[in-house]
């Protein structure tokens, strides 16, 4: 099978780094100790680059993507691609043919086809892995060989990324048997997701084009429009210049020089760098501005923190443990505790030192389900002490709590004030 891709990841890649702007991160919070907290990154405000070093560039891209078309696709492809390409940069729609084409059960299975081969996927087993499913054969491997197998890969693709970011060459190959498991169980999960949104006909259309692109039996003329079509889109999705990319398309179809010369191309290129290094720069500096931040932020909390738990733990009603959780008894209960293995179910509150509410399924009206030991080390203590029916308030300390890695909502270091009730322990 020949997965057709040519130049367009080297396109792709370029054009994100000349028109993406960066996404900023949203701080994310889930519940209490549920997991660690996301933190989000801010972004330094970015510098426009100048008109005639983005059309430059636009255009010395395009001049590239359309030698490398030339080049590199196959011949019955190659017209197809550039129609495709010329046609969505030219704001034009696909004639109702084509449209009913792509949208067919048919293609869709071809392009499965394609994305689990150029995802590395063994495209064969995903379609026997299909095939087996939908004709309700029971599954090749168990449960405990699917899951090595998925550990191993996951092994090898940390051990790739580690090579890359380290500046080595990646060595070795992707391991075959566990690649041929995995296709094979990913090919099953799939045969779930379309016989239910498919109907039985549609089905065995789906599987006819995953077995067409295997067999690289797939219409050339429709398949080069659509590769040209897909590469279009994505670059004006990304905010590419379309008339300086049918400017290069046409100049290389016709043979014409390039219309902007090899210095111009590396002054461009030069103060595009430049652009980027100044706004790494920039970046570098907020973000060692707010670790600062943070960190005197961290200190406060941490002092105030420890006076408020040596004063609160002078009062009569007040119980400090060995770990140095503090807690009160507002109702007892009955019946056995938790154990760190059990899951309990709890409605709390919890605030900051000064009563904010941070998080409270109160506030929700419902109750929360949790492993008692997946949660913040507090609570895992905390709760130990407590019988189904129990009210009970605690001070956590910040190192039992999220210390540095706490929210926006929180702060660093900061002690916690819960008052939690134990509905159950589940059984």
């Amino acid at each position: 099978m020949k997965y057709r891709i040519f130049a367009a990841t080297a396109a792709l890649a370029f054009s994100a780094q000349i028109f993406a702007q960066p996404p900023g991160g949203q701080p994310g919070m889930g519940q209490p100790g549920m997991g660690q907290p996301g933190m989000g990154r801010s972004q330094a405000p970015d510098e426009e680059l100048p008109r005639d070093v983005v059309e430059t560039l636009t255009y010395h891209q395009g001049y590239r993507l359309a030698n490398n078309i030339q080049q590199a696709a196959p011949e019955a492809e190659r017209e197809p691609i550039f129609n495709g390409l010329r046609s969505v940069l030219s704001g034009e729609r696909p004639n109702e043919e084509m449209i009913a084409y792509f949208s067919s059960p048919f293609f869709q299975g071809a392009q499965m086809a394609q994305q689990a081969g150029q995802q590395g996927m063994d495209a064969e087993k995903v379609l026997q892995g299909i095939s087996d499913a939908l004709a309700d054969f029971p599954a090749r491997h168990e449960e405990d060989e699917v899951e090595a197998a998925m550990q191993t890969l996951q092994t090898y693709m940390m051990t790739m990324q580690q090579a890359m970011q380290t500046g080595q060459q990646p060595e070795g190959e992707p391991p075959e048997a566990e690649l041929q498991i995995i296709s094979y169980q990913q090919g099953r999960e799939l045969a779930g997701q379309i016989s239910e949104g498919m109907e039985e006909a549609e089905v065995g259309r789906f599987v006819e084009g995953f077995q067409a692109a295997i067999d690289d039996e797939l219409d050339p003329e429709r398949q080069g429009y659509f590769q040209g079509y897909q590469i279009g889109g994505q670059l004006l999705q990304q905010g590419a210049d379309p008339d300086k990319l049918i400017q290069a398309i046409t100049d290389v179809l016709e043979g014409n020089a390039p219309a902007y010369s090899e210095e111009q191309i590396q002054t461009a290129t030069q103060t595009l760098q430049r652009m980027q290094q100044q706004q790494q720069s920039q970046q570098q500096q907020a973000q060692q501005g707010q670790m600062q931040a943070m960190q005197e932020q961290a200190e406060r909390n941490q002092a105030a923190g420890e006076a408020f738990l040596r004063e609160n733990a002078a009062r009569d009603d007040v119980v400090t443990t060995l770990s140095g959780l503090q807690y009160e008894v507002l109702e007892e209960g009955e019946g056995d505790k938790p154990a760190a293995e059990d899951i309990v179910t709890v409605h709390y509150t919890g605030r900051l030192l000064d009563g904010t509410v941070f998080d409270s399924s109160v506030e929700r009206g419902e109750p929360t389900e949790f492993p008692l030991n997946r949660v913040i080390p507090g609570w895992t203590e905390g709760l130990q002490l407590m019988s189904p029916g129990a009210k009970y308030r605690f001070w956590i300390p910040a190192n039992l709590a999220y210390g540095m890695q706490a929210p926006p909502s929180i702060g660093p270091n900061q002690v916690l004030d819960f008052e939690v009730e134990l509905i159950k322990v589940v059984e």
